[in-house]
């Protein structure tokens, strides 16, 4: 298997915490200095349990930074989502080009101590993926200069 160097690879965590058998979207952690360097946007969505379809969130429904996400969830979302199946999106700087989507079923991932009434578990998910080479290239030209 072939995994290419850490700088021509896009990481992205986030954080959940789960209570009485529920799943609750906290924001991201740490945004990895390649998501700044090539100014990755992205774009959170959620399955509606009524008609199964995804969906943005009010204030999110175009892509933005992993901060401009974390600050609307703090002032729109109450710091939370709290769904059971998730969508990830990861675009470059224009928010145009989609360069990594995942769905990811939060419910699955509920802990056995995370159903619990009295007790919140918190954890965090990563995923990792090789830029595409343009992108790569370009990083190549600017550290050139």
């Amino acid at each position: 298997m072939n995994i290419a160097p850490k700088e021509n690879r896009l990481s992205f965590t986030v954080s959940f915490h789960f209570h009485s058998g529920r799943a609750f979207f906290d924001g991201f952690t740490l945004e990895t200095v390649v998501s700044r360097r090539i100014n990755a946007k992205y774009r959170i969505l959620a399955k509606n349990p009524t008609d199964g379809h995804m969906y943005t969130f009010k204030g999110m429904e175009e892509p933005m930074s992993q901060k401009e996400i974390n600050d609307v969830l703090d002032e729109q979302h109450n710091k939370t989502l709290c769904f059971e199946e998730f969508a990830f999106e990861v675009f470059d700087e224009t928010g145009k080009d989609l360069l990594f989507a995942t769905k990811f079923n939060a419910q699955d991932k509920v802990p056995p101590n995370g159903n619990s009434s009295d007790k919140v578990v918190y954890t965090t998910f990563s995923w990792a993926f090789e830029l595409p080479e343009r992108l790569m290239e370009n990083e190549i030209e600017s550290s050139k200069k």
